[in-house]
């Protein structure tokens, strides 16, 4: 009896405009939703790394002075995305976390967004702190570090999360073959 009155304590104090805690569900084994960061987006908005669940997602991390590989990464997401189906382009979103959180906020994130032409309403261009940045580099099997000039030696690669933020496949590398990418992700967009 204790126990129920305490229950309908706590769910009343939770108030209208929070969820109920009993509804809540978990994220999957295996989810990389279930880590928890803060994350602030490329317009100053909270979010988290389940910003974009419901959706097929490329997920990976840039920085924003980055001379090559990262403008050469967010290239490769625009050609891949050139060959999807209509109905997949529309259903894939795209995370991209900074390994730089010293030096990258919203405005240098924004700024790198629009000289790319990235369609920010798929497209999201985060930073978090620098522990939850190490946390999510690893869980993205990234590895970076700052060299002495500055610039950063880091891991290039895209992981694609399924709806549920399941790692489904990977590419290493800059200028690959999308052709696995675009299989697996045609397939999630008929999945819906």
């Amino acid at each position: 009896m204790r126990a129920a009155a305490f229950l309908a304590l706590a769910l009343a104090a939770c108030g209208p405009d929070m969820p109920d805690p009993v509804e809540t569900q978990a994220h999957p084994e295996g989810s990389i939703f279930r880590l928890q960061a803060d994350l602030v987006n490329q317009a100053g908005a909270q979010h988290d790394l389940s910003v974009h669940q419901g959706h097929p997602t490329l997920m990976s991390m840039i920085y924003t002075t980055c001379p090559t590989a990262c403008p050469m990464l967010i290239n490769d997401i625009k050609l891949l995305e050139d060959k999807l189906s209509e109905e997949a382009r529309s259903e894939l979103r795209v995370l991209l976390v900074s390994m730089d959180p010293e030096n990258d906020g919203p405005k240098e994130l924004n700024a790198l967004a629009v000289a790319h032409g990235l369609d920010t309403s798929r497209h999201t261009l985060s930073v978090a702190s620098p522990t939850q940045t190490k946390a999510i580099a690893e869980a993205l099997d990234i590895e970076f570090s700052r060299r002495v000039d500055g610039e950063m030696d880091h891991t290039t690669l895209l992981a694609l999360m399924d709806r549920s933020g399941r790692r489904v496949a990977v590419q290493y590398g800059l200028g690959k073959d999308a052709a696995q990418f675009v299989a697996r992700l045609e397939g999630l967009a008929k999945r819906k």
